[in-house]
């Protein structure tokens, strides 16, 4: 599916991708050692702040608590609404995100 969502980012194939990692993290345990540009999908549903690399600069993404209970994404000091939209529109140099994941690397949870 990951590999899918570099050529074709239709948010139907974004919400089963979201899907897939909701239900990984019902069977096993989430690891804030070891976890990749999907594994985020998790961490947006709650308060949290990431950071991961892309040509050697350190890029960071938080999240904020909006007064329905709902999670919005600050990333490249651009807001999006949900991480739905995060996944569907972000883009770094003007890539979408979706298309360049494989290049990130370093992911860290900060306090």
């Amino acid at each position: 599916m990951a590999e899918r969502l570099e050529y074709d980012k239709f948010s139907g194939q974004i919400e089963v991708m979201n899907r897939i990692i909701k239900l990984l993290y019902s069977i096993i345990e989430f690891d804030p050692e070891y976890f990749d540009f999907y594994d985020i999908m998790y961490l947006l549903k709650r308060k949290t702040a990431i950071s991961f690399y892309y040509n050697d600069k350190i890029r960071y993404l938080e999240t904020e608590e909006q007064e329905d209970g709902s999670f919005s994404v600050r990333f490249e000091d651009k807001w999006y609404r949900t991480p739905l939209e995060f996944y569907s529109n972000a883009r770094i140099d003007g890539k979408q995100i979706t298309t360049i994941y494989n290049r990130f690397y370093r992911y860290k949870m900060i306090d």
